[in-house]
């Protein structure tokens, strides 16, 4: 089954935050490498959208939403997502 190695450690800071991504089409966003493209595809994720929740200045989490079809993200829903 896919695997995620690159989350850090328990108790160890975050890394900054990636900024908000939308990306319509993980296969052909230039976002994703061909090996995350393929992890994400796997586990049945065409389409993503990223948004990093900050809470006094750190990014403590971020919002992620996924399709299974290549797609694309609305104003609505881009308007949405960063509005959490």
């Amino acid at each position: 089954p896919p695997q995620c190695t690159d989350a850090p450690a328990s108790g160890q800071p975050l890394p900054p935050p990636p900024g908000t991504l939308w990306a319509d089409d993980v296969a052909e966003s230039p976002a994703f490498g061909a090996r995350h493209a393929t992890f994400l595809a796997s586990i049945g994720v065409r389409a993503i959208a990223t948004v990093p929740l900050v809470r006094e200045g750190r990014w403590v989490a971020s919002l992620i939403a996924s399709h299974d079809a290549p797609r694309e993200w609305t104003a609505r829903e881009r308007h949405l997502l960063q509005g959490i």
